[in-house]
């Protein structure tokens, strides 16, 4: 089985009348040492007119896969899936981004465990929502 190490990432959020976007949130690497091997992300990003997510490489030439687990959104309007929304654009560094599936095509699974929904990719990686 491959090493599936979850990579540094990067939420980012731009407005309309914005610079360059910059990033709301960013975690560490994430491997296997990593307690349930990922990270929650909580960000607000209000007033945001786009989302991106950005996956870096680890920096171990391991096997930089990455599960993006039921992402959602919240807000007044309620919960809405990312797997839900049409990305504008989604670049994947091995094999095309997979929507509820891991990069490879496996099913999608963070230490054993079975995930809902989600958006497998690979880095470097860029999904971008409008």
């Amino acid at each position: 089985m491959k090493n599936p190490h979850v990579l540094p990432l990067f939420l980012l959020a731009s407005s309309l009348f914005a610079a360059p976007p910059k990033p709301v949130y960013c975690s560490k690497v994430i491997t296997k040492k990593t307690p349930g091997h990922a990270v929650r992300i909580k960000a607000n990003i209000t007033g945001a007119k786009q989302l991106f997510l950005v996956v870096e490489a680890g920096g171990d030439n391991s096997c930089d896969h990455v599960n993006w687990a039921e992402p959602r959104l919240t807000g007044p309007t309620g919960l809405k899936k990312l797997t839900e929304l049409p990305w504008k654009k989604a670049t994947s560094g091995w094999r095309a981004v997979q929507l509820n599936r891991a990069v490879s095509g496996a099913p999608m699974r963070i230490a054993g465990n079975p995930i809902a929904y989600g958006i497998g990719t690979h880095s470097y990686s860029i999904l971008q929502y409008d």
